[in-house]
């Protein structure tokens, strides 16, 4: 989506939603759902998902209509081929984007895991330690019974009033 702004890149991709929405319900069926320009920027108002005027929307789905990646005929808003593999590449690009969000919005709350800490406190959390190798931990168990093994019988040698 070479030449476009983000806003533009933006209204592209919710155009390609709403379209792919509106269309599902007809997927089985011989029927086209189409848009008009009025009603697409009044839902983009409403939904809150972008912070543009109504007349920065339309300049903005004019320039899109003048780079010929979305068409207006008859009042119907529709993508032009060039359009439609416009937004099925920007789809394929952040495919991966929104895989990764939905399975954090869905199995987060099942990972044990996860450890939660409050704001503020995660400065004091303990440096992870490094794995030891299995001899080091080996002689690091050895050294640990020799000196309990050497505290013992010193206690059992010098035990006062006996």
């Amino acid at each position: 989506m070479g030449g476009l702004t983000q806003k533009q890149q933006l209204i592209l991709y919710s155009f390609g939603q709403c379209s792919q929405q509106l269309n599902r319900r007809f997927a089985d069926q011989p029927l086209e759902v189409s848009v008009s320009k009025i009603a697409f920027i009044e839902a983009l108002e409403s939904s809150g998902l972008v912070s543009k005027k109504t007349r920065a929307l339309y300049r903005n789905i004019e320039t899109l209509e003048q780079k010929k990646l979305l068409s207006y005929h008859s009042r119907q808003l529709r993508f032009t081929q060039r359009g439609y593999e416009s937004y099925r590449l920007f789809e394929q690009r952040i495919a991966p984007f929104s895989s990764h969000r939905s399975f954090w919005e869905s199995h987060f709350a099942l990972n044990r895991h996860l450890q939660a800490v409050f704001k503020g406190e995660t400065a004091q959390l303990p440096a992870p330690q490094k794995k030891q190798s299995r001899a080091k931990r080996a002689a690091k168990d050895r050294q640990l019974t020799i000196t309990k093994s050497a505290k013992r019988s010193h206690h059992e040698t010098v035990q006062p009033g006996v």
